[in-house]
């Protein structure tokens, strides 16, 4: 099975279709286009507080996870993409992105644990797709492969 992330955007402006200029963004789309206009602080705890009401909430979590990253709050980003992998254990984008922090965090606060939980994630990845040069390469870094 290949995974393809897809991008959805808003283009009922330019569609000509009279019907369209009614349409009322739904809260996830008007936190997507939030970053910016407001305090990351404010739109994260909007953010975490809708998801975690949500029985399946893949992408709010994977955006949650991509919002903590860029509050340099790592360790709610990682609880968010394993929020985010429970819905979704094959997502070869979410499996490297969890890869990514681990090793980040391997890097900068040390420990063998983050460095394995790294690899274990980039080696989940390669099952979902496989010899993908990217992953091959971090896992080459990483001295594993």
């Amino acid at each position: 099975m290949r995974i393809v992330r897809i991008g959805v955007w808003r283009v009922a402006d330019q569609g000509g279709k009279p019907q369209a200029a009614g349409y009322q963004p739904t809260f996830m789309e008007r936190l997507r286009m939030e970053p910016g206009r407001r305090p990351l602080d404010s739109l994260l705890s909007d953010l975490t507080q809708r998801v975690a009401d949500s029985a399946d909430h893949y992408s709010g979590w994977a955006f949650a996870a991509d919002l903590f990253r860029r509050a340099d709050r790592k360790d709610e980003a990682m609880n968010a993409y394993l929020k985010a992998l429970d819905h979704a254990p094959d997502d070869f984008a979410l499996l490297g992105q969890a890869g990514d922090l681990s090793w980040e965090l391997y890097r900068t606060v040390g420990g063998p644990a983050e460095r394995d939980r790294a690899v274990a994630f980039w080696q989940r990845a390669m099952r979902v797709s496989p010899n993908n040069p990217a992953i091959v390469d971090r896992l080459r870094k990483a001295g594993r492969s």
